[in-house]
């Protein structure tokens, strides 16, 4: 099973301090949970109590509460582990301040101006205390992803193949959605860990390592469908989702699928879409804009006389996080580079249904390499039951 090894991790600290040495800024300062689990390999849930990474020429300090202090000790490229009880009998962002102005630094660059206010967080703003520079620069350094990050996000998507088969045969007419999906993420996750044993790293808090299951009927007619509890009746369009998560990150695969009998118009959106997903896919590669990824599933879609069925953009890129930045949006004008990781999945919305597929590709100097593979052929799609 892959991970990723402490030289990684050095790797973008040192590179993240030659940013710091190139600005005017005394340090670095991160409240955003993906961005520290990203520069020193500390993953943990974004609450109500905030999480301070604080990078400087000499030194990195974790600043958390004393119930993740254990853990925080454990993060071998941390220097110093400061903690407060709890929140809001302390304030961690007036102590931050304090602490930087005590230690002579003036000025931070930081990826936000204070933690984010989720789960009834509401404290000050980190320029009270000090000059900030709200800067991109992590989530423009997790973009481009090393060889270390493409083999775990090349494993997660090998992992998503084989949930998709077991995920397939679960799905019949009569099948209930909500136990296909259930018994597909169980039986996933015992082959899993049988493959892979001890050395599969969790990153996963009460819940499976494999998100998998499906929306049927005319839930799939809504992008962000919830799972019915309605079995499953011969003709239903079906969208499935699997999202394995390895050492952290994730890989992306959806198909949709009629269970049964499929009628003339519903195989004919089917077509549509993984022709104009095709045509997608061959658009990505390094120096083309995201946006034009876009533009050619609009273009395609216009042709067919189904423009007016599209609700979201064509793909976004992935990694630690479901949804990254870029997005394959028409509005975007950001230019693809090697090594970014990218879901793609132009979709159609009728009022009956919705037709998307979604794999996950790797971008390359002449074009992209798909990391999930699962067929999308018509036959494929289209499960008896038998």
């Amino acid at each position: 099973m892959s991970s990723l090894g402490m030289r990684e991790y050095e790797r973008r600290i040192s590179a993240l301090r030659t940013k710091i040495a190139e600005s005017e800024a005394d340090a670095f300062v991160s409240f955003i949970n993906h961005h520290i689990n990203y520069l020193v390999g500390f993953p943990h849930v974004q609450t109500e109590r905030p999480v301070v990474l604080l990078v400087t020429g000499s030194q990195t300090t974790l600043v958390v509460p004393r119930l993740e202090r254990r853990r925080a000790e454990q993060v071998s490229l941390v220097d110093a582990v400061d903690t407060y009880f709890d929140y809001p009998t302390t304030e961690p962002v007036t102590d931050l301040g304090q602490s930087l102005s005590s230690r002579g630094i003036e000025s931070v660059v930081a990826d936000a101006n204070g933690a984010p206010s989720v789960m009834g967080y509401d404290g000050p703003a980190l320029s009270t205390f000090v000059d900030v520079d709200v800067r991109p620069w992590v989530r423009e350094m997790r973009r481009e992803k090393s060889p270390e990050e493409l083999s775990v996000i090349r494993e997660s998507a090998a992992i998503a193949d084989r949930t998709h088969e077991i995920l397939e045969s679960n799905l019949s007419p009569g099948a209930n959605p909500l136990l296909a999906s259930e018994a597909t993420m169980t039986e996933a996750t015992e082959q899993l860990l049988a493959a892979a044993g001890a050395e599969y790293e969790s990153r996963t808090r009460f819940r499976s390592p494999i998100l998998a299951g499906i929306v049927s009927g005319e839930q799939t007619a809504l992008p962000h469908a919830y799972t019915a509890s309605e079995p499953l009746s011969s003709g239903d369009v079906v969208i499935s989702g699997v999202v394995v998560d390895v050492g952290g990150y994730l890989s992306e695969l959806e198909r949709t699928m009629i269970v049964g009998e499929a009628d003339a118009d519903r195989l004919t959106y089917l077509d549509i879409v993984a022709e104009a997903q095709s045509l997608a896919i061959d658009a990505v590669e390094a120096g083309v804009s995201a946006g034009y990824v876009e533009e050619v599933t609009r273009d395609y879609f216009d042709e067919q006389g189904v423009l007016d069925l599209v609700e979201h953009h064509a793909g976004h890129a992935i990694g630690l996080e479901p949804h990254e930045s870029p997005y394959l949006d028409r509005g975007s004008d950001a230019v693809l580079s090697p090594g970014e990781v990218y879901a793609v999945e132009p979709a159609l919305y009728t009022d009956e249904g919705g037709y998307r597929h979604s794999d996950t590709v790797v971008v390359t100097e002449g074009g992209c390499e798909v990391l999930t593979t699962t067929s999308k052929d018509r036959d494929a799609l289209v499960l008896s039951g038998d």
